[in-house]
């Protein structure tokens, strides 16, 4: 059943005339019965009641403007605290997860509601699918991404710190020195899982921010080289990848500092400048062909790995 509210208008102090009221007793009729009639397959536009004036025109009367709960209904069906209770609440973690997706699909850009579900979710849900989810859903909801996910940078939590740095890679613009800077504090976080995805993610927007000759921004080797000494392996592993995805051939200063690092009394330093002179001496096939090395053998991966051999150590 569709009801209709009718304001009377007031408007430079005149009353609507008997003949008036008539008219519009006559659109409201015509609407009812377009609202009542079954089997259309197509909603038929309402009539626009309208005031006739002392000059003949005809004035519209603005349509009453949606309630919250009415907007919340018409987009998702139900009422919001409804749908906020089913995302909290339900003990199915994957109703959760389906429920996050039909708000992705279905808000409001920047409903403050939904920002502060999401946030919610993504901190203290209990279960990891769903944080991610929600975490990511800051994205497609248009929130306030980026100083949202920095900040998560410095959660409790390690699986959401992870989370934060997964959304920042793919939200983040590679020029963006804030989000560059974050990712470098991250790579000294107490979990190693978190310390390799700053690694993962500085070198996946790294690549975007190469200039034309196909060179990295140079603090990126500044930074993989710091993580050669992590006491983690899968951490000085990723280090090692980056830094030999960054090097150019000839690269005397990145090579010495290698060698420094390769007569450490620290074990981990030692293995991870170990395995980055492998990794530069095969990218830059001095393995199988000698004339690819540099003139200069203090700028040879090979060179220096033969002379680490003869070392008294």
């Amino acid at each position: 059943t569709h009801t209709t509210h009718m304001h009377m208008v007031e408007e430079d102090g005149d009353l609507p005339s008997h003949g008036q009221m008539a008219a519009q007793a006559t659109q409201l009729l015509e609407q009812l019965n377009v609202l009542s009639q079954a089997g259309s397959s197509q909603p038929q536009r309402p009539v626009v009641p309208s005031t006739a004036t002392s000059d003949g025109s005809s004035k519209v009367w603005p349509p009453r403007k949606k309630t919250l709960e009415e907007e919340d209904e018409e987009r998702y069906g139900c009422s919001w605290p409804e749908l906020d209770e089913k995302l909290r609440f339900h003990l199915n973690w994957e109703v959760r997860r389906e429920t996050l997706y039909y708000v992705r699909n279905n808000a409001r850009k920047k409903d403050p509601r939904v920002m502060a579900t999401l946030k919610y979710m993504a901190k203290r849900d209990p279960n990891i699918n769903v944080k991610m989810t929600a975490a990511e859903l800051l994205i497609h909801v248009g929130m306030q991404t980026l100083p949202e996910q920095i900040w998560m940078l410095g959660h409790e939590d390690w699986f959401t710190r992870k989370n934060a740095i997964d959304t920042l890679e793919f939200a983040a613009e590679p020029e963006d020195d804030a989000v560059m800077t974050a990712l470098s504090l991250s790579m000294q976080d107490t979990s190693a899982t978190v310390r390799e995805a700053a690694v993962q993610s500085l070198m996946a927007l790294a690549r975007k921010r190469k200039d034309k000759a196909h060179k990295f921004p140079p603090f990126v080797q500044s930074q993989l080289l710091e993580r050669l000494h992590d006491e983690d392996s899968r951490v000085r592993k990723c280090a090692a990848h980056g830094i030999a995805e960054v090097a150019s051939r000839g690269d005397r200063d990145l090579v010495q500092k290698l060698v420094q690092k390769m007569t450490s009394q620290v074990t981990p330093i030692r293995r991870g400048a170990s395995e980055v002179l492998k990794k530069l001496a095969f990218k830059f096939n001095e393995m199988n062909d000698r004339s690819m090395r540099p003139e200069d053998e203090d700028a040879s991966p090979l060179a220096q790995i033969q002379k680490l051999m003869l070392h008294s150590d």
